[in-house]
């Protein structure tokens, strides 16, 4: 996911997507459909419902869009209904700990992807896991681990993994 606003020349951003979908990964613009579309991306990330909606109807039905939403069932169910492809439940207030009861609510109400950004780690991603939270945000992790960004994503992956194991055993 790139940030659009965050990045001053598009010439930037197009060889960016262009790296990602190189490397077999999916592109996304945050909070800019038109780019998405410019640019050739993947899709877009976007911060409300009328902008979701409206990404929606400017990109192709193959293209991604998502919507970041705060713990709200009535708003989520509205990004449901208006074709959101994943949401991404964040809480600004509380930007520390996801909301896992929501994600319970989520998958047993659809199979669209959640996202549960916040502070994941490899010692809660499986209470996320087991919720039913399709991806984690564990970038603060990652980024911030204290042997380096190779044994954050090891450590990650290997609990994901062990979740997910345990999940499918039950």
């Amino acid at each position: 996911e790139i940030d659009a606003h965050k990045v001053a020349r598009p010439e930037v951003i197009e060889g960016m997507v262009q790296l990602i979908k190189d490397q077999g990964l999916v592109a996304l613009i945050r909070g800019d459909a038109q780019m998405a579309l410019d640019i050739n991306a993947d899709g877009v990330l976007t911060h409300s419902l009328e902008e979701m909606k409206a990404a929606r109807a400017l990109l192709a039905e193959d293209k991604i869009v998502g919507m970041t939403c705060p713990f709200d069932r009535d708003l989520a169910a509205q990004a449901l209904e208006a074709g959101a492809d994943y949401v991404l439940f964040n809480d600004p207030a509380a930007p520390t700990m996801p909301n896992v009861g929501f994600f319970n609510w989520w998958s047993t109400l659809t199979d669209v992807p959640a996202v549960a950004q916040g502070a994941s780690t490899n010692d809660n991603a499986s209470v996320f896991v087991k919720a039913g939270a399709t991806f984690l945000d564990c970038s603060d992790y990652v980024w911030n681990h204290a042997d380096g960004i190779k044994q954050g994503v090891v450590n990650m992956l290997y609990a994901i993994d062990l979740a997910a194991e345990k999940a499918t055993l039950n």
